[in-house]
């Protein structure tokens, strides 16, 4: 790989013979804010606000020895671009972590000979930069009611774990809080068998028990709150318990650090 190089699925731009010259990476994702005027309060609420899709330009060249070579390149990039689902772009010199994009069209700058500069738009809807690797974490033999914990997140902005819990007995209620953060509680009251496992992923909001989708028992466990798990920079304080009269668990934590 050249020093700007990049991959989509793990194949390089080089691979297919398109040299990147410069790409332009959005410092941080455009934000969309939702304002009222509130009657006799000078300047405005602020709703809420969410980030955009991320436009991911690059700039290169698709190169050949001969014009007949440039048309079968051609068609070979046309393959490479095209995903059913988002493609993990990675550059080489952000190794450590990847965006989902979408090719989103091209402009031909110049065409000279066998050399095609093109601009080449990917969009990302998912705005984020995620962790090439991800974090993991294992708290074995949890018997404490309200066992604590912590979880650094040294990424930028809130993590989206998934939260594996095995069951060393059987249980039928358990709740874990993120006690750094405001109100970040998950409760679930079913009957889990020994040996089973629960695991929530607080990204794709969902809840799989034994292998199958089972979101019965989601609840806030009379506390007001009930909301998946988040990570929020720095230091987290997780805690693990349950109304039963006993816990025996075992808890593995894995997370993606997310870059703006």
């Amino acid at each position: 790989m050249t020093d700007l190089d990049a991959s989509l699925f793990a194949v390089n731009f080089s691979d297919v013979h398109f040299e990147i010259g410069r790409y332009f990476d959005e410092l941080i994702p455009a934000q969309k804010k939702t304002k009222i005027d509130i009657p006799d309060v000078m300047g405005y609420k602020q709703l809420k606000k969410k980030f955009l899709p991320r436009n991911i330009p690059i700039l290169g060249i698709l190169h050949a020895d001969t014009k007949a070579q440039l048309i079968t390149r051609i068609e070979t990039l046309k393959e490479f671009l095209y995903y059913d689902d988002p493609a993990q772009l990675i550059f080489n010199d952000k190794s450590d972590r990847y965006y989902l994009v979408e090719y989103d069209g091209k402009q031909e700058l110049q065409k000279r000979g066998q050399f095609v500069p093109l601009r080449l738009n990917f969009v990302a809807d998912d705005p984020f930069g995620y962790a090439v690797k991800a974090d993991d974490d294992d708290e074995t033999g949890i018997v404490i009611d309200g066992h604590t914990w912590n979880i650094t997140n040294s990424g930028q902005y809130y993590a989206y774990p998934v939260i594996t819990i095995t069951m060393n007995q059987e249980q039928t209620h358990l709740y874990i809080k993120n006690n750094s953060l405001s109100d970040n509680r998950f409760d679930i009251t079913k009957t889990m068998a020994i040996g089973k496992t629960l695991v929530i992923d607080s990204k794709n909001m969902t809840i799989v028990y034994d292998g199958s989708d089972s979101p019965a028992g989601f609840g806030d466990g009379g506390t007001g709150s009930a909301d998946f798990i988040l990570l929020k920079t720095g230091v987290n304080e997780l805690q693990i318990g349950t109304d039963n009269a006993t816990i025996d668990v075992s808890v593995n934590v894995t997370f993606r650090k997310i870059y703006l």
